[in-house]
């Protein structure tokens, strides 16, 4: 885990015309671009939280993501873009960016032609970020070169709004009905599973670092102290992760 990378948004490049937020591209004071959701539905900026947390865990456990970081929007860049993106004049001072990456291939067209361990370990990381939003519609991932690159983190750990598990359950069965729309879910689904790896680099995380660098990120992000949720979450299914392999496996099977 590091500090956050704090960047200035400086000019606007393009819409990016993708998804009901309708992100856009912005070039920061980095010298890169920044693709950021101007402004959240029902001025809930909780979900720039859950997609930092989601990507920077998914960094961890050595899959490719894109850079995470907070974007300043300051008054003089809400003047300058006002015609051609008026929504940062009613956005937060700071937003989500994810750091836009050039030559991303789309995904190949049947989730057969990707390994088992690989598909193994996506739906398992997605599953234990309560992410349910990696469909055959919405992929939410591309290929560079010969690796995948996971993006578009937003959704994960969805279920810490919408229910209360069952305290006897890590993995809600409620999640199980959109698991089953997962990209890889037919790839995985009655394969003899592949979860060792991935097992191992989550019993490996080291939540104490997160949360060190979750007390960076910007209070209007942390509405209803989301964060501490999401944390106690996580150290919960960490330590139990034999229990939550077993619940995953029993569905997948």
């Amino acid at each position: 885990m590091s500090i956050p990378n704090n960047v200035i948004a400086e000019s606007f490049i393009e819409s990016m015309q993708e998804g009901t937020s309708e992100p856009v591209l912005l070039s920061c004071s980095d010298g890169n671009g920044y693709v950021v959701r101007p402004l959240p539905r029902d001025n809930d900026y909780s979900f720039c939280i859950r997609e930092y947390i989601a990507t920077r865990i998914i960094k961890e456990l050595g899959f490719i993501s894109p850079e995470p970081a907070i974007i300043q929007i300051t008054q003089p860049f809400r003047e300058m873009v006002a015609n051609e993106e008026p929504r940062f004049l009613r956005s937060a001072e700071y937003l989500f960016g994810s750091r836009y990456m050039e030559e991303l291939n789309p995904p190949l067209i049947g989730n057969h032609l990707y390994s088992l361990k690989l598909a193994c370990e996506v739906i398992f990381i997605d599953s234990f970020l309560y992410n349910i939003d990696r469909t055959a519609y919405t992929p939410n991932f591309g290929l560079k070169k010969n690796s995948i690159v996971l993006f578009d983190n937003e959704c994960s750990f969805y279920f810490l709004y919408t229910i209360f598990p069952d305290s006897s359950r890590i993995l809600p069965k409620a999640f199980e009905g959109d698991l089953q729309n997962h990209y890889f879910y037919s790839r995985v689904k009655g394969k003899s599973l592949v979860f060792d790896s991935v097992i191992a680099q989550i019993q490996s995380l080291n939540l104490l670092e997160l949360r060190n660098e979750i007390r960076q990120l910007p209070d209007i992000w942390n509405d209803d102290n989301i964060a501490e949720k999401i944390l106690n979450y996580l150290d919960h299914a960490q330590n139990n992760i034999d229990h939550f392999t077993i619940e995953l496996s029993n569905f997948l099977i």
